[in-house]
């Protein structure tokens, strides 16, 4: 019994490194379209068609930060930050381009909130 014992916890030990290593290599490998999946779930969260009128005005009146200088290029941390922050941002308008279903919510100011 005590052989079988340690025989599963060293099959344990060699298999889990292999298996992380596994999992490491698929992130790495699909990176930008993880990226690009947290993006797009991100920006349907926005989607002009779940604010109101009211709501689009009083985000108007909201204060907004327009530093060009703290803008910061998009990564792969940012995102994730931004995603588990889950902060609402002041939406004060949409752009759509209809033939090629696209459809962008403009917000008030230039600052990220993910920091």
């Amino acid at each position: 019994m005590k052989k079988r014992t340690t025989n599963s916890i060293g099959n344990l030990v060699i298999n889990l490194p292999f298996f992380l290593l596994l999992i490491l290599g698929i992130a790495l490998i699909f990176n930008n379209q993880i990226k690009s999946v947290l993006l797009i779930n991100q920006s349907q969260k926005y989607n002009l068609v779940n604010y109101s009128e009211k709501k689009l005005k009083d985000n108007w009146s909201k204060e907004g930060n327009f530093d060009f200088d703290s803008v910061e290029p998009v990564s792969n941390e940012r995102v994730l930050k931004a995603q588990f922050k889950n902060l609402e941002l002041p939406v004060i308008a949409g752009i759509s381009i209809p033939s090629i279903n696209l459809s962008l919510p403009v917000f008030k100011g230039l600052v990220d909130r993910c920091q």
